[in-house]
């Protein structure tokens, strides 16, 4: 059956099921009822979070919401205000029910999902910064939106940036890592309860959850402020964005381990999946669309490789839209850094390879040398060691691995504490000169004594790890040897 290769979301409306279909270099799919047309992006593209935004508008009727901790804003509203018809009241009550069946998380799958963040959490971090956001962040109407409010990059800025500016994009994606961290229960100090109870309400990635949701809503409305005429049909930050970047979250990570070659547990994979629809819930993602495309890995999938076709659909009025894109800007930006100190070059091959070369072209990400391909081949060959040697002997030694598990949940939660220079972000809206400001209740003390048994766990991991490889590596040659005779 010949391909039909699709870039312009208006072309979905001429598809029937069964058709075979590529957008943007990924691996061709069938289109079927799983598949999202361009009626159906459109309306979504009408849609955003109204119980949210109106409750905003009323905390903030006469202030700025700059500095100011959002969800310490809404807790100070509840306990005062006795209206039960306050809108904030409403969308605080809305934020503490447990969703329905069918989108909640069982205990069984959080921890699961968890572990399959963590045994994969090299490769899933990679997908996270060079595809869903380097990628994910180019799309035309998420770049408009970005553009109104200076959020990732200055306005009109693109490759050339200033110190100061990489370091405050790069903070920004550090905070978007935190919000990965909290929902994965990766935190400082590790906590006791597992399960879901942690995305449940009260939880610590529960309310990373509401201040984020709530921060795209002061956004939301910021763009609104800025609108210029002809712009009254855009909605920023609308239902077709909020679920594309919950698939971004929940299934590029599956795409780049298939990519990878990376083999896994489908069951952990579904309750990976599983974990961020739950998420989604409290993000503001309609439940309809939760229920119906992200019921299952390979519904969503479908869901985002169709979704990924009118999302990077250039619009008339978008033909701009490339010019102000941040995928560059972010990968200068995460060039340098510790601990790994990549180079803007291999930020760019990793890129490449995993957006394809048709999607990486259309994002105008630079071409690297032969010499880098090599290299980023080899390095990405060399890191499938590890989640091998955890998957064989995790089964005869479950300790090891749950001390591997541990060491690299808690090791993420203190890298990322110190590259946040020792603070743990509230997701504050910011501005002017409120950019700039440090909030005493954002600080965290270091914690030598924990540091200190990471340090000791991770040596014991690694060191069993190499002399078991050693040992089977000699037993190998000894076989040969011994055969060979």
């Amino acid at each position: 059956m010949p391909v039909r290769t699709v870039l312009h979301s208006s072309d979905t409306l001429g598809l029937e099921n069964g058709d075979v279909v590529r957008a943007f270099g990924h691996r061709s799919f069938v289109w079927d009822a799983d598949c999202i047309n361009e009626t159906t992006a459109k309306r979504w593209r009408a849609q955003s979070d109204p119980l949210c935004d109106a409750a905003l508008e009323e905390l903030f009727r006469n202030t700025s919401p700059d500095g100011v901790d959002l969800f310490d804003r809404l807790m100070t509203f509840v306990t005062k205000e006795s209206d039960p018809d306050a809108t904030p009241l409403r969308f605080y009550a809305s934020v503490c029910e447990l969703p329905p069946p069918g989108i909640r998380a069982t205990d069984e799958q959080a921890e699961a999902g968890r572990a399959f963040f963590l045994d994969h959490s090299i490769q899933i971090l990679q997908a996270l910064l060079y595809y869903s956001l380097a990628g994910g962040f180019a799309s035309p109407r998420i770049v408009r939106t970005l553009q109104k409010i200076s959020y990732l990059v200055p306005s009109g800025g693109n490759d050339e940036l200033s110190s100061a500016q990489n370091d405050r994009t790069f903070r920004r994606l550090l905070e978007t890592f935190q919000f990965v961290l909290e929902v994965m229960r990766c935190v400082v100090p590790a906590p006791e309860e597992g399960g879901i109870v942690h995305l449940q309400p009260g939880g610590i990635g529960w309310k990373s959850i509401i201040r984020v949701r709530m921060l795209h809503g002061v956004a939301r409305a910021r763009v609104r402020a800025r609108m210029q005429a002809g712009e009254a049909d855009f909605v920023p930050i609308s239902q077709e964005d909020m679920s594309a970047t919950l698939a971004s979250f929940s299934t590029i990570p599956l795409w780049t381990l298939d990519k990878l070659g990376i083999s896994y547990n489908k069951r952990d994979a579904e309750a990976y999946v599983a974990l961020w629809r739950h998420v989604g819930f409290y993000m503001g993602v309609s439940p309809d669309i939760l229920q119906r495309h992200f019921s299952s890995a390979g519904v969503a999938e479908k869901f985002l490789a169709s979704l990924g076709i009118h999302v990077f659909s250039r619009d008339l009025g978008d033909e701009d839209s490339l010019i102000h894109a941040p995928t560059v800007p972010v990968l200068r930006a995460a060039s340098d850094r510790p601990p790994f100190h990549s180079t803007f070059e291999w930020n760019c091959a990793i890129t490449r390879y995993l957006l394809g070369t048709s999607l990486a072209n259309h994002l105008d990400v630079p071409q690297t040398s032969w010499s880098m391909t090599i290299k980023l081949h080899i390095i990405l060959a060399a890191q499938h060691y590890p989640v091998f040697f955890a998957q064989w002997y995790g089964k005869i030694r479950p300790g090891w691995l749950d001390k591997r598990r541990y060491t690299y949940g808690l090791g993420m939660a203190m890298t990322l504490r110190r590259q946040l220079g020792m603070r743990k972000t509230k997701f504050r809206p910011v501005g002017g000169k409120v950019e700039e400001s440090h909030w005493e209740d954002e600080k965290v003390n270091p914690d030598y004594e924990t540091g200190r048994v990471l340090t000791r766990y991770w040596r014991e991991v690694i060191t069993e790890m190499v002399a078991v490889s050693l040992g089977l590596a000699g037993l190998v040659v000894y076989m040969f040897y011994t055969l060979m005779i």
